[in-house]
């Protein structure tokens, strides 16, 4: 059996089930056409549309980098296995699952209602931490109880008080519970 015939029809000259599919009532069966190139314009017919997608999808997880992540995985599989393997088996890991209940039950308890006005706090306390005002300097206590007149430090100031005034009356309220 030569090279094209073990293409065509397989290692023991049986044709697979994707030859023998009839794409459409017009269309020959894949085993039955010769040439190549018939044989993928019979794949490809009626389904541009999804082909164009497929590339266009393709493409996009190589422009975000995905193509490199997605190959390095499966590459890698067993190296990364290994290594996830042993990082859930370290003593750290083991005890984190002992108290798995625990974090499970103090996650159900998270309001996350409060997680977009959180995360844009912290957004602006890091654009704060990044990109000081040049109106604030502190040379000393006098600079800083100046800084305390300025209306958007008082209202920073009383959300930090108000948080651990709330976070005082839960530990109270915890301690005395215990």
């Amino acid at each position: 059996m030569t090279e094209a015939e073990k293409n065509t029809h397989g290692e023991n000259g049986a044709s697979t089930p994707v030859q023998d599919a009839v794409l459409d009532e017009h269309s020959i069966p894949l085993n039955q056409v010769d040439d190549p190139l018939e044989r993928l314009m019979e794949l490809v017919v009626d389904r541009e549309e999804s082909i164009e997608q497929t590339i266009n999808l393709l493409q996009l997880l190589k422009d975000k980098g995905f193509l490199n992540n997605i190959s390095y995985f499966i590459n890698d599989f067993e190296d990364l296995l290994d290594a996830g393997i042993g990082l859930v088996t370290k003593p750290g890991m083991l005890a984190l699952f002992s108290i798995g209940s625990d974090l499970a039950n103090a996650l159900g308890e998270f309001d996350v209602t409060t997680l977009p006005y959180l995360t844009r706090t912290v957004n602006a306390l890091a654009k704060g931490v990044k990109e000081p005002a040049d109106s604030i300097t502190v040379d000393g206590l006098l600079d800083i109880l100046r800084s305390l007149k300025d209306p958007d430090v008082k209202i920073a100031l009383r959300s930090i008080f108000g948080a651990l005034k709330s976070m005082g009356e839960f530990l109270r309220s915890a301690n005395s519970a215990q």
